[in-house]
Protein backbone atom coordinates (compact mmCIF):
# COMPACT_ATOMS: atom_id res chain seq x y z
CA UNK A 1 0.00 0.00 0.00
CA UNK A 2 1.39 3.57 -1.31
CA UNK A 3 1.84 6.13 1.92
CA UNK A 4 -0.81 8.27 3.36
CA UNK A 5 -1.76 11.35 2.00
CA UNK A 6 -0.22 13.16 4.97
CA UNK A 7 3.34 11.38 4.87
CA UNK A 8 3.33 12.56 0.84
CA UNK A 9 2.50 16.23 1.67
CA UNK A 10 4.83 16.28 4.64
CA UNK A 11 7.85 15.04 2.72
CA UNK A 12 6.77 17.36 -0.52
CA UNK A 13 7.33 19.95 2.24
CA UNK A 14 10.37 18.85 3.29
CA UNK A 15 11.81 18.93 0.26
CA UNK A 16 10.65 22.35 -0.67
CA UNK A 17 12.25 23.43 2.93
CA UNK A 18 16.05 22.34 1.63
CA UNK A 19 15.47 24.87 -1.01
CA UNK A 20 15.57 27.18 2.25
CA UNK A 21 18.56 26.22 4.09
CA UNK A 22 21.99 27.60 3.74
CA UNK A 23 25.42 26.04 4.84
CA UNK A 24 27.87 28.07 6.95
CA UNK A 25 30.30 27.98 3.74
CA UNK A 26 28.20 29.24 1.65
CA UNK A 27 27.05 32.53 3.95
CA UNK A 28 31.21 33.38 4.43
CA UNK A 29 31.47 32.78 0.68
CA UNK A 30 28.88 35.43 0.40
CA UNK A 31 29.96 38.02 2.58
CA UNK A 32 33.92 37.66 1.27
CA UNK A 33 33.02 38.11 -2.28
CA UNK A 34 30.33 41.13 -1.40
CA UNK A 35 33.45 42.54 0.70
CA UNK A 36 35.93 41.69 -2.30
CA UNK A 37 33.82 43.46 -4.87
CA UNK A 38 32.42 46.49 -2.88
CA UNK A 39 36.32 46.85 -1.62
CA UNK A 40 37.27 47.11 -5.31
CA UNK A 41 34.61 49.93 -6.04
CA UNK A 42 35.17 51.76 -2.28
CA UNK A 43 39.39 51.61 -2.99
CA UNK A 44 38.55 53.54 -6.28
CA UNK A 45 36.20 56.26 -4.04
CA UNK A 46 39.29 56.58 -1.74
CA UNK A 47 41.72 56.49 -3.84
CA UNK A 48 40.01 59.61 -5.29
CA UNK A 49 39.88 60.69 -1.83
CA UNK A 50 36.18 60.87 -1.56
CA UNK A 51 33.87 61.22 1.21
CA UNK A 52 32.41 57.78 1.27
CA UNK A 53 35.68 55.22 0.57
CA UNK A 54 37.42 51.50 0.98
CA UNK A 55 35.63 50.95 4.18
CA UNK A 56 32.36 52.16 3.57
CA UNK A 57 31.47 50.48 0.57
CA UNK A 58 32.60 47.30 1.97
CA UNK A 59 30.43 47.62 5.21
CA UNK A 60 27.75 49.21 3.38
CA UNK A 61 27.83 45.40 1.14
CA UNK A 62 28.27 43.30 3.55
CA UNK A 63 25.29 44.46 5.08
CA UNK A 64 23.23 44.56 1.99
CA UNK A 65 24.43 40.86 1.47
CA UNK A 66 23.87 39.83 5.18
CA UNK A 67 20.54 41.24 5.40
CA UNK A 68 19.18 39.62 1.31
CA UNK A 69 20.81 36.09 3.35
CA UNK A 70 18.19 36.98 6.34
CA UNK A 71 15.45 38.23 3.89
CA UNK A 72 15.78 34.45 1.96
CA UNK A 73 16.86 32.11 4.75
CA UNK A 74 16.28 33.48 7.74
CA UNK A 75 11.95 33.28 7.41
CA UNK A 76 11.77 30.22 6.01
CA UNK A 77 8.92 29.13 8.39
CA UNK A 78 7.29 32.12 7.12
CA UNK A 79 7.68 31.36 3.67
CA UNK A 80 6.24 27.60 3.60
CA UNK A 81 3.47 27.76 6.35
CA UNK A 82 1.05 24.89 6.23
CA UNK A 83 -0.63 25.38 9.32
CA UNK A 84 -3.79 27.06 8.57
CA UNK A 85 -4.99 24.28 6.99
CA UNK A 86 -4.26 21.58 9.96
CA UNK A 87 -7.36 19.61 8.64
CA UNK A 88 -6.18 19.36 4.93
CA UNK A 89 -3.35 17.51 4.89
CA UNK A 90 -3.50 18.13 0.74
CA UNK A 91 -3.36 21.83 1.20
CA UNK A 92 -0.41 23.42 -0.81
CA UNK A 93 1.82 25.49 1.73
CA UNK A 94 1.30 29.45 2.04
CA UNK A 95 3.44 32.18 0.85
CA UNK A 96 3.07 34.47 3.97
CA UNK A 97 6.30 36.75 3.54
CA UNK A 98 7.84 37.99 0.32
CA UNK A 99 11.77 37.71 0.56
CA UNK A 100 11.43 41.11 -1.87
CA UNK A 101 10.33 43.49 0.71
CA UNK A 102 13.30 43.64 2.90
CA UNK A 103 15.72 44.24 -0.35
CA UNK A 104 13.32 47.12 -1.12
CA UNK A 105 13.71 48.39 1.91
CA UNK A 106 17.09 47.86 2.03
CA UNK A 107 17.68 50.06 -1.27
CA UNK A 108 15.09 52.92 0.04
CA UNK A 109 17.76 53.33 3.52
CA UNK A 110 20.63 53.48 1.52
CA UNK A 111 19.64 56.09 -0.55
CA UNK A 112 19.51 58.32 3.01
CA UNK A 113 23.27 57.37 3.45
CA UNK A 114 24.20 57.94 -0.19
CA UNK A 115 23.15 61.74 0.34
CA UNK A 116 25.26 62.14 3.15
CA UNK A 117 27.78 61.94 0.55
CA UNK A 118 26.38 65.05 -1.28
CA UNK A 119 27.62 68.40 -0.92
CA UNK A 120 26.63 72.03 -2.55
CA UNK A 121 29.63 74.59 -2.82
CA UNK A 122 28.45 77.70 -4.67
CA UNK A 123 26.77 76.31 -8.12
CA UNK A 124 28.82 72.88 -7.88
CA UNK A 125 27.07 69.70 -5.98
CA UNK A 126 29.82 67.48 -5.59
CA UNK A 127 29.52 63.41 -3.96
CA UNK A 128 26.93 62.44 -6.86
CA UNK A 129 29.35 59.30 -8.36
CA UNK A 130 30.08 58.57 -4.65
CA UNK A 131 26.16 58.41 -3.62
CA UNK A 132 25.63 56.70 -6.50
CA UNK A 133 28.68 53.94 -5.80
CA UNK A 134 27.06 53.61 -2.34
CA UNK A 135 23.67 52.76 -3.67
CA UNK A 136 25.50 50.30 -6.45
CA UNK A 137 27.40 48.59 -3.71
CA UNK A 138 24.13 48.24 -1.99
CA UNK A 139 22.77 46.39 -5.20
CA UNK A 140 26.01 43.91 -5.47
CA UNK A 141 25.55 43.32 -1.56
CA UNK A 142 22.05 42.25 -2.49
CA UNK A 143 22.80 40.22 -5.51
CA UNK A 144 25.73 38.24 -4.04
CA UNK A 145 23.44 37.90 -0.58
CA UNK A 146 20.88 36.09 -3.11
CA UNK A 147 23.53 34.33 -5.00
CA UNK A 148 23.48 36.33 -8.64
CA UNK A 149 27.43 35.71 -8.56
CA UNK A 150 28.11 36.54 -11.85
CA UNK A 151 25.75 39.32 -12.14
CA UNK A 152 27.41 41.11 -8.94
CA UNK A 153 30.70 40.49 -10.96
CA UNK A 154 30.11 41.76 -14.52
CA UNK A 155 27.79 44.84 -12.69
CA UNK A 156 31.44 45.53 -10.73
CA UNK A 157 33.47 45.21 -13.55
CA UNK A 158 31.42 47.95 -15.44
CA UNK A 159 30.72 50.17 -12.86
CA UNK A 160 34.71 50.17 -12.32
CA UNK A 161 35.12 50.68 -16.46
CA UNK A 162 32.84 53.56 -15.78
CA UNK A 163 34.21 55.53 -12.96
CA UNK A 164 38.08 54.68 -14.03
CA UNK A 165 37.69 54.61 -17.94
CA UNK A 166 34.57 57.75 -18.11
CA UNK A 167 36.83 59.78 -15.59
CA UNK A 168 39.98 59.83 -17.24
CA UNK A 169 37.98 60.80 -20.81
CA UNK A 170 36.21 63.26 -18.74
CA UNK A 171 39.22 64.95 -17.42
CA UNK A 172 40.68 65.14 -21.27
CA UNK A 173 37.51 66.74 -22.49
CA UNK A 174 37.42 69.32 -19.59
CA UNK A 175 40.91 70.04 -20.19
CA UNK A 176 40.23 70.74 -24.03
CA UNK A 177 36.84 72.88 -22.93
CA UNK A 178 38.50 75.20 -20.45
CA UNK A 179 41.16 76.38 -23.20
CA UNK A 180 38.43 77.02 -25.81
CA UNK A 181 36.04 79.02 -22.82
CA UNK A 182 39.07 81.43 -21.75
CA UNK A 183 39.68 82.40 -25.47
CA UNK A 184 35.70 82.88 -25.66
CA UNK A 185 36.22 85.38 -22.85
CA UNK A 186 39.17 87.06 -24.53
CA UNK A 187 37.23 88.28 -27.59
CA UNK A 188 34.85 89.43 -25.43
Amino acid sequence: MGKSIYAEHKERRHIVNDIWHISLSGVVLRLLLAAALAGAIGFERGWKQHAAGFRTHILVAIGTASLMLLSIYGFSDLYLDSSNHPADPNAEPNLLADPARLAAQVISGIGFLGAGAILQKKETVIGLTTAASVWIVAVVGLCVGAGFYFCAIVFTALVLAIQIGLSRFESFLMARRKPHKESEAHKA
